[in-house]
């Protein structure tokens, strides 16, 4: 099966519009992170109601905890997500000059550790200079961590998701890609992820754009000078 991807490198004024962010949509995005979180807890009670149960043996009650584990850690990361949705609509961003290539050169390092033992990989394509954008740098971080999170979520072992760094029109652009394949779109939990981007981006004046089919996520936020303080060279 062939599979077009967009350009990494055009597209710039269409993958640069700011999306609209109203009332409703956001109740969408949060009953979209609800329905996501119902179902690890799910999961957790019959698994706690199994290891209840007596007459069970010991690799048994050692299958249910590790279920319970697994699941008690989506379920807190999935209301992590959900928190930082809520805080990107009550609190205004915290801005400062942020080096957006060093900041997103250290999740992709992250990320990649992490995927190693599931065969997965994130391409990053990232510029050899800084790139200092105006934003808070807690949300730019969660935002940039919650694409890549949605992106490996739409992969499969072999799979390489892309990622490319570079400014246009007076704002640095960062884009996530993932390889093409015959797999169902985003789930709930990866669009509450999507969610969480958009809604940092936007409280930071900045723009996003969101593709599904194949999966692209364009966010960008405008240029800012160095700060005096920091060194010209890494």
């Amino acid at each position: 099966m062939s599979c077009a991807m967009p350009n990494a490198l055009a597209q710039t004024s269409d993958a640069s519009r700011p999306a609209t962010n109203d009332g409703r949509q956001f109740c969408t995005d949060v009953a979209d992170g609800l329905h996501a979180l119902a179902q690890p807890l799910t999961i957790l009670r019959s698994a706690i109601e199994m290891i209840g149960v007596s007459r069970r043996s010991g690799s048994d009650i050692e299958r249910y905890v590790e279920l319970s584990t697994e699941h008690i850690k989506r379920a807190c990361e999935l209301f992590e997500t959900i928190q930082g949705l809520m805080m990107s609509q009550i609190e205004p961003p915290r801005k400062k000059s942020i080096d957006l290539s060093s900041l997103v050169a250290k999740l992709v390092e992250e990320k990649n550790l992490a995927l190693q033992e599931r065969g997965m990989e994130i391409a990053a394509a990232l510029p050899d200079s800084s790139h200092w954008v105006a934003g808070d740098e807690e949300r730019t971080q969660e935002a940039v961590s919650a694409a890549l999170d949605a992106a490996v979520s739409v992969s499969a072992p072999g799979d390489v998701a892309q990622l490319h760094v570079f400014e246009a029109d007076g704002f640095v652009e960062v884009r996530v890609l993932s390889a093409c394949r015959e797999k169902p779109r985003p789930n709930a939990a990866a669009r509450l992820n999507l969610s969480l981007v958009k809604a940092d981006i936007l409280s930071q004046q900045g723009r996003y754009y969101f593709i599904d089919d194949p999966f692209f996520v364009s966010l960008a936020l405008p240029l800012s000078k160095q700060p005096k303080n920091h060194a010209t060279s890494h």
